[in-house]
């Protein structure tokens, strides 16, 4: 998540991660006009949603294994903690009684 700001809401989350999915889909559309199929950022765009998105999951508490139920590429631990650290201590989360 590169555009964070201070004081977030989980609704701002959800809206980081639409707008990495637009991006994402650009990105994907540009493959045909490439050599090779080869698109610069789509890797980098694609790893950083996945690791956003399990991030946002857990914070809302969905259990890891529902979230990737099958994947050949298992997960970096600490990237997502490191992630989950870094955005809630910038959440902001609203109580209501």
């Amino acid at each position: 998540m590169r555009d964070l700001k201070k004081h977030l809401t989980l609704k701002d989350l959800k809206a980081d991660l639409k707008k990495q999915a637009l991006n994402i889909r650009a990105l994907k559309s540009k493959r045909k006009e490439s050599p090779y199929g080869y698109v610069q950022g789509l890797e980098s765009a694609r790893y950083d949603y996945r690791y956003d998105h399990v991030t946002y999951c857990l914070l809302r508490g969905t259990l890891y294994e529902d979230i990737e139920k099958k994947t050949n590429d298992p997960i970096y631990w600490p990237s997502i903690e490191g992630r989950m650290k870094r955005i809630t201590s910038d959440l902001c989360v609203e109580v209501t009684v």
